[in-house]
């Protein structure tokens, strides 16, 4: 699949599915240098992708992954995540 060729599918709230687009579409676990890291968000199933070498693996230990693994929500959405755990200078 190109890079920029459109993902098929659209994601819903089946995690699940949603995983196996992304790991299609990053060509898991063909690609080494594509990396998927499952974690937990106050007891929901997140996942995080990103391409080796093209990120500090310690930051995003620190900066996402700790925070996000630590933190006690109980409605969970993007802005509480950006809002109240992820403290990098641009999300955007």
């Amino acid at each position: 699949m190109p890079l920029n060729a459109p993902m098929q599918g659209a994601l819903t709230a089946d995690f699940a599915e949603n995983a196996r687009l992304i790991d299609a579409a990053m060509h898991i676990p063909l690609c080494e240098d594509s990396i998927k890291r499952e974690f937990t968000i106050s007891g929901r199933r997140a996942a995080l992708y990103f391409v080796d070498g093209m990120i500090d693996n310690e930051r995003i230990a620190h900066y996402v992954l700790t925070p996000c693994m630590q933190a006690h929500f109980t409605d969970i959405t993007p802005e509480s995540l950006m809002e109240t755990l992820l403290t990098v200078g641009s999300l955007a």
